[in-house]
């Protein structure tokens, strides 16, 4: 009934329901408010279409708040899945155009991540692994997690006792330090994505506050962004592409990371590139609009149906949505001047000394593992051949292309053997001339000359129909 109602709210533009979420709270820890809690607020802090947010204090004191999951969200959110897989379904049967966005496959996508999202022990997970993170990050508090109230449809974490990022005004009358404020929240985004290949995928104003010591407090980690080694040092190459006008590079990017054939040479996509890049080669880092230039990017991609990783797209969500929230607070920001440094970061372990010797070290144990296995291989293939229970099958490339071509010749080549008899033996018989007469000439010798000129003249017909002579 409750998610039928959330369902009726959301289609009437309204936001959902606050819900009285004791009873919820005392289901999921097994046991009355009292015992956990000296302190429990029924009306909630905020609301949403997942959860609600409760304040509370625990019985040592400690203020925290209580995020718990709304009830039948995840029913919802399962039955929500199977409607998009039925369209997705629909959309590739019955609109070709779309099998190239692999509708289905981002359905999938969008569930895994839904999913994630509603479990509240995977949004604690990623709170722990991102205070690790962020404990050398100057400006950046993570709210604790009190792990032992943590289920998959409760969690309990610090209280954060701040203003949203996105008061200005209140920022100012607490005294703090609008720039500074900045120029911590871009270095732990750019670190989180360059250094740790992790980062907050949704830092929309709502979700950071700032503390009373000046400090970013990001809140809701149901949404994290990952970047693997190998992807992150093909990206670095990508956005040095960009400020160096290099669109050989963000080609390169695209090839190796299967967004377009290896082997494919996209003239046009390059010239669109090139384009992009004239139009914003020579502005001043400071007056790039990260917003605007990752607009352009991606209509570009668009264009040429390039399919870019999901994990590219949220990482210019993040970067865009920083970009927002820093220049909100200090017009001056450089997002991209302040990435540089991280990116030479990678450059430099990608082709230093150390990365070079491990990457040697590896070949080596691999040639290694190679000439040790080889032979043993080796032995067991014969073996195997000698005894008949290996089969070796053997393919070329092209050779019914072959065959066919040699059938034709030896059929032309009879044909013309069998002409030429006919020729011979008309002749013979012309000169001999027994048997009944045409015109004063042999019968037989006459049908002969026939045979042997209708022959002739198919092979010559079929020789140049071929174009080969």
């Amino acid at each position: 009934r409750e998610a039928a109602e959330d369902r009726s709210d959301a289609a009437a533009g309204a936001s959902p329901r606050p819900r009285r979420c004791s009873r919820p709270v005392e289901d999921a820890l097994g046991g009355p408010l009292r015992e956990h809690f000296a302190d429990f607020t029924d009306e909630p802090l905020a609301s949403a279409s997942i959860a609600q947010v409760h304040r509370a204090t625990l019985l040592d004191g400690q203020e925290v708040v209580i995020k718990v999951r709304r009830p039948g969200i995840v029913r919802l959110v399962r039955t929500d899945m199977d409607i998009l897989r039925e369209l997705a379904a629909l959309a590739v049967r019955h609109v070709p155009e779309t099998r190239r966005y692999d509708p289905e496959g981002l359905v999938d996508q969008v569930a895994r991540t839904m999913l994630r999202e509603v479990d509240f022990r995977n949004e604690a997970s990623n709170m722990q692994v991102f205070a690790r993170n962020m404990r050398p990050q100057a400006g950046i508090h993570v709210p604790r997690v009190h792990g032992a109230f943590t289920r998959d449809d409760i969690l309990v974490v610090e209280f954060i006792d701040g203003l949203k990022i996105s008061d200005i005004e209140g920022i100012e009358a607490a005294g703090l330090n609008r720039q500074e404020i900045a120029a911590n929240g871009a270095s732990a985004v750019l670190g989180q994505i360059f250094r740790d290949g992790f980062f907050h995928a949704d830092p929309h104003p709502g979700n950071l506050f700032v503390t009373r010591t000046g400090e970013i407090a990001p809140i809701d980690y149901g949404m994290m962004g990952r970047l693997d080694p190998p992807l992150l040092e093909e990206l670095s190459g990508l956005l040095i592409g960009l400020v160096r006008r290099d669109a050989g590079k963000i080609i390169r990017f695209l090839q190796k990371t299967g967004a377009i054939p290896e082997d494919d040479e996209p003239t046009r996509l390059r010239g669109d590139l090139l384009e992009l890049l004239d139009r914003w080669h020579g502005l001043p880092l400071g007056e790039v609009d990260v917003a605007s230039l990752s607009n352009d990017l991606f209509g570009v991609f668009n264009r040429h149906n390039v399919r870019v990783q999901a994990e590219l797209v949220l990482l210019m969500k993040t970067l865009v949505m920083q970009d927002s929230v820093g220049r909100a607070l200090d017009p001056d920001l450089d997002l991209l001047d302040q990435a540089q440094p991280y990116l030479f970061e990678i450059m430099r372990r990608r082709f230093g000394m150390e990365r070079l010797s491990s990457l040697g070290m590896e070949s080596l144990g691999a040639y290694v593992d190679l000439v040790r296995v080889l032979p043993r291989e080796v032995t067991g293939l014969t073996r195997r051949l000698r005894k008949g229970t290996q089969a070796l099958v053997m393919r070329h490339e092209g050779i019914e292309d072959f065959r066919a071509d040699l059938e034709r010749s030896s059929n032309r080549l009879t044909l013309g053997l069998i002409v030429a008899a006919l020729v011979l033996g008309s002749a013979i018989l012309l000169v001999a001339g027994p048997g009944p007469r045409l015109w004063g000439l042999p019968l037989v010798g006459v049908m002969g000359c026939g045979v042997s000129l209708i022959g002739s003249l198919w092979l010559v017909i079929g020789i140049f129909r071929s174009g080969r002579l």
